[in-house]
């Protein structure tokens, strides 16, 4: 089976957007881990941001062989709602800067290719916005210290919580 989680965050804000890729990066490795290496409920395991047209998403992957759907799909709740909010309370401030400098690199690396640099540009023709230096003010914002640890925990919190009963 493969099951495929999006966890959409919303039209964000730069300074939102900034958040959700740092969240996304400390999201990638511990997914792996508890799913693929921990549980070893299959070999394509995933997980990290996706944008389209300004529209950020948490998405998770699994492809498993050894497991229904339904354990999977509860399995990647299980990590979304209880594992990942560990790891968050429990990160470092020294852990989390890390992580977004690691980031800020990534977003101000030169692209490798023609082919590369023609999709990140071609993504804000398609969005629209025509916003060409998205990636270099994103990058900024990761350098300003506007992106705090609380912010990152907070994110997943307001997008996860359960609706309330009317």
């Amino acid at each position: 089976c493969a099951v495929l989680m999006t966890v959409q965050l919303g039209l964000l804000d730069r300074q939102h957007a900034a958040v959700a890729i740092v969240l996304g990066d400390i999201v990638s490795q511990p997914f792996f881990a508890h799913l693929r290496t921990e549980q070893q409920l299959g070999y394509l395991v995933r997980g990290g941001l996706a944008e389209a047209r300004g529209v950020y998403s948490l998405s998770l992957v699994v492809q498993s062989s050894v497991a229904t759907p339904s354990h999977v799909t509860n399995s990647m709740h299980e990590f979304l709602n209880a594992t990942m909010s560990q790891i968050l309370a429990d990160m470092e401030q020294s852990e989390f800067d890390d992580y977004v400098g690691s980031a800020q690199q990534r977003l101000l690396q030169m692209p490798k290719s023609l082919s590369e640099e023609g999709g990140m540009l071609w993504a804000r023709v398609a969005d629209g916005s025509l916003d060409f230096h998205r990636q270099q003010e994103l990058a900024k914002l990761l350098s300003n210290g506007t992106v705090t640890l609380d912010a990152v925990r907070a994110m997943p919190q307001r997008t996860l919580q359960r609706p309330s009963a009317a």
